[in-house]
């Protein structure tokens, strides 16, 4: 055969051969990569994943021994408490997260973001802490035994500031906030176990959940010291945090807009119909927001992948992000309905039968929040991780708005029930928003309407 070929057909045959070789080759190594990065997901999800089954049953545990021994009214008190916490720690959780999440992904200097992000997070602490210290006294100055369990939740605040997760889950390491965020659970859990007794226990209660938020922030500084060999530096500065706030400015306004969502309600359940309603509609938001454990671990464990995506092709980035959102779809149906025909059984064994009337507000969850929840949070991440602070600020500007005009209306109307179908409203303009946001980036092909005419 050789023999018989001209030396240009030699040389088109070895060159044939060649092109057919390297070809193989690069194939057999995508699929190596492919493999290896599947693998590297799957390990990372099932870290985390593995860590909110565990956290969730012992949520389990100590939601009924809480529930029964605070009663409907201080669990309210204690839904509160949280409240406060939430919005006292604005502007330490001011789209820090997610913006240091993306740069870590993305190939920045981690070292340098952690600088910039912890530093400024602790000056956000002090004046934070200051400010709710002084506001929350001029409320509640009458009420001393309840100021006193708001400065203690302050420990809470700190705790938040010197947390540097971000830097994990950006670093595709899922094991160690998932063993932070069980140390925590796990010390609050024993305590509520062993110690809580009566309602007058709340203070106490808010105590061991100021050293779970502690104990998550601990590991995490332990945790990078072992890797390292040294702590993250922290360089204080005035003008790094103000420049910090202009960075992730549009991303905290979005993150904040989110809280809103779930806080308001509360807020205006406790003044228009009180503590005891409160009680019964934070029972049932309490068994939602674990559930949800399950989608956060899945959108924090795609995050860094979801950042990589954004420079793949059209053809891949629109496969994967509708397998993503069918995906947490169908998980979300398939609970929304398995537990509302369990609804009356999960309110007796979880909180007892003082909490009963939590029954129809805990269904009506199932129905309108547990399967569109997590489409949400998908496409929200998809916008996030892409780079698109703006249109994602957008989307939850109108989710916002939906939430401050419809749930004095419907409390008004529906009472409990009525905050639940504003929230599921207010949810779903963020999904149309979203989508049209989404749809326009893939150049109309993420969802397609044909309209058929004669």
């Amino acid at each position: 055969m050789w023999h018989e070929m001209t030396r240009t057909q030699l040389d088109l045959f070895l060159k044939d051969r060649k092109v057919f070789i390297a070809e193989e080759h690069r194939k057999r190594k995508s699929l190596r990569y492919w493999l290896f990065r599947f693998r590297s997901i799957l390990k990372n999800l099932s870290y985390r994943i593995s860590g909110n089954i565990i956290s969730k049953i012992l949520a389990l545990i100590s939601l009924p021994i809480i529930t029964r021994a605070l009663g409907p009214e201080n669990y309210g008190n204690f839904s509160l408490v949280t409240v406060i916490i939430n919005y006292t720690a604005v502007l330490i959780t001011f789209g820090i997260v997610p913006f240091g999440i993306r740069e870590v992904a993305s190939g920045k200097n981690p070292f340098g973001v952690i600088r910039q992000l912890l530093s400024a997070r602790i000056i956000f602490a002090a004046v934070s802490i200051l400010v709710s210290a002084l506001t929350t006294w001029l409320i509640y100055k009458d009420d001393g035994e309840f100021y006193l369990v708001i400065l203690v939740s302050y420990i809470a605040v700190v705790a938040q500031a010197f947390n540097i997760d971000y830097y994990f889950y950006g670093s595709r390491n899922m094991l160690v906030p998932t063993i932070a965020q069980l140390s925590g659970q796990v010390i609050y859990v024993m305590g509520a176990i062993l110690f809580i007794r009566k309602p007058e226990h709340l203070g106490l209660l808010v105590f061991f959940y100021s050293l779970y938020m502690l104990a998550d922030a601990l590991v995490g500084q332990i945790s990078f010291l072992a890797l390292h060999k040294r702590l993250p530096e922290i360089r204080l500065s005035v003008q790094n945090a103000i420049f910090t706030l202009k960075t992730t400015f549009r991303l905290g306004i979005a993150s904040k807009l989110e809280l809103l969502m779930t806080s308001f309600p509360i807020i205006i359940i406790s003044v228009m119909l009180g503590s005891y309603q409160l009680g019964l509609f934070s029972a049932a938001f309490r068994f939602f927001s674990i559930l949800l454990i399950l989608y956060q671990a899945i959108m924090l464990t795609m995050a860094p992948y979801i950042v990589k995506l954004k420079d793949a092709g059209i053809n891949k980035k629109i496969r994967y992000i509708q397998l993503l959102v069918a995906g947490v779809f169908f998980l979300g149906a398939f609970m929304g309905l398995f537990f509302f025909g369990m609804g009356e059984w999960t309110v007796n064994i979880l909180f007892g039968k003082s909490f009963g009337e939590s029954t129809p507000i805990l269904k009506l969850i199932c129905l309108l929040m547990i399967p569109f929840w997590p489409v949400n949070m998908a496409l929200g991440s998809v916008l996030l991780y892409f780079g698109y602070e703006k249109k994602y600020l957008y989307a939850n500007f109108f989710a916002g708005g939906f939430i401050l005009l419809f749930t004095p209306l419907l409390i008004t109307f529906f009472s409990l029930k009525g905050s639940v179908i504003a929230i599921g409203i207010s949810n779903l303009a963020s999904i149309i928003v979203n989508m049209i946001y989404i749809n326009q980036l893939l150049n109309g092909r993420f969802i397609k309407i044909r309209i058929k005419t004669r």
